[in-house]
This record gives structure tokens, C-alpha cells and sequence, in this order.
């Protein structure tokens, strides 16, 4: 899958679909797997492999739970590795809220999709989550206040103050599980959902994969 490179030395991304056989000997997807490493090369503290090694950290599955727990022990079997979820630290989802917050004002009405943020609630009471979704078109004018300052997450202090402005909640004393962007659907837990776009702005999802393969092979926080 060449496409999925983001540059020259990135290994080409493996994909291996799973089939399921029905009746009458007609076969089904089930499933499927992408091994890949894009921007890799890009990353100075990552150790390189020789040809005709290929360094694949960054492993994703669409399949149904119990396929996906399969084909992930038949990788680790197959080839003596180990594949562990990839955990997203608050930093990481502050980065990808503001990172991916809005499209361009030129782009499509397919990639113009309100900025969701849904926090989780702490305590045993029966209001477990707080969603806040707000509109491409209301980002880009808060971005453009914003530019020029030294804070990478300005924007979404902005929002989190604005919300407690509005509705006297705090979410900065809450936990961002889940960000929705114009591009990807991420949770703190490493699940994702690759939206499509128009051909405007398809490099967002490329950008998006670099942040999660710098992710998948940065060392483990103690």
C-alpha cells in the first residue's frame, strides 16, 4: 500500500484481509488488518531495520472483537511479537483536538464536521460523559484570535473556559476521552474511525496516521 508513506523511507504498509467461507463456497470479508509505519523515517530516535526487514509498529484492525483478539495472537504467534493497544495520554488528545479542529473554509461540505469533544465524568453518579460539539466555521474564527500564541492547546482552553462560562462545569477537571475531528474519531483507548474526505484535504488522514505511529514507538511513560 504505497499510498499509506509519509516519506521515502517508510516502509510500504502491509493490509491482509480476512474472509469468512459461506454456503455454496462463496466467501465474505470479515475483516481486516493494516501493518504500517508512516513517517517513520521522520523520527530521529527510532531504530532502522535492514532490507529485507520492514519495521511495521503501528497495527490497524477492523473486525468484530473477537476476530480482531485472533488475527492479533496469530500476529504475535506468527512472528514473536507483542501488539498492545495504543494508549493515548491527555497531551495526546489535547494535541489531536487542536491539531485536526477544523478544515479549511475552501474544503467541501464533506470535511466541514463540528469539533466533538466528549469528557468523562469522574465519580459513581448516573452523568458518566459530557459531549461538546462545535462548528467548523466557530473554530477557525476562535483560531484566528488565537494566532500567534505560544500555547499549543490555546484552542482548546478556550473551549473548555467558554463551556464553564456557559454551563459552570469544569471540564478541565475531567478526563477528554474521545475527540471527534474532521478526519478521525480517536479514544483515549486507541479506538479510531478514519473519516472520508475530499481529495482537498486527504492529507489530514496521513497526518493523523504520523501522530499515531510516533505514538506507537515512542517509549513507554513509568
Amino acid at each position: 500500500m504505497q499510498l499509506l508513506r509519509g516519506c521515502d523511507d517508510d516502509a510500504t504498509a502491509l493490509s491482509i484481509a480476512i474472509t469468512r467461507q459461506q454456503a455454496g463456497g462463496k466467501s465474505s470479508l470479515a475483516g481486516r488488518m493494516v501493518l504500517c509505519s508512516v513517517g517513520i523515517g521522520q523520527l530521529a530516535k527510532v531504530e532502522r531495520v535492514r532490507a529485507p526487514f520492514a519495521h511495521l509498529p503501528l497495527v490497524l484492525v477492523k473486525a468484530s472483537a473477537a476476530l480482531a483478539r485472533t488475527i492479533l495472537h496469530w500476529l504475535e504467534e506468527t512472528f514473536d511479537c507483542a501488539v498492545t493497544p495504543m494508549a493515548l495520554t491527555p497531551q495526546d488528545m489535547a494535541w489531536i483536538a487542536t491539531e485536526w479542529a477544523a478544515p479549511a473554509a475552501t474544503d467541501k461540505a464533506l470535511a466541514q464536521r463540528p469539533l466533538t469533544l466528549q469528557y468523562g465524568v469522574p465519580g459513581d453518579g448516573s452523568l458518566q460523559t459530557i459531549s461538546y460539539s462545535v462548528d467548523p466555521a466557530s473554530i477557525r474564527a476562535l483560531q484566528e484570535r488565537l494566532a500567534g500564541g505560544d500555547d499549543d492547546t490555546a484552542l482548546l482552553r478556550a473551549l473548555e473556559k467558554h463551556f464553564a462560562a456557559e454551563f459552570s462545569v469544569d471540564l478541565t477537571k475531567m478526563t477528554l476521552a474521545r475527540v471527534g475531528t474532521y478526519a478521525v474519531y480517536i479514544g483515549a483507548d486507541g479506538r479510531a474511525k478514519f473519516l472520508p474526505l475530499p481529495d482537498t484535504c486527504a492529507t489530514a488522514t496521513l497526518h493523523a496516521l504520523k501522530y499515531f505511529t510516533y505514538v506507537a514507538t515512542r517509549p513507554p511513560t513509568t
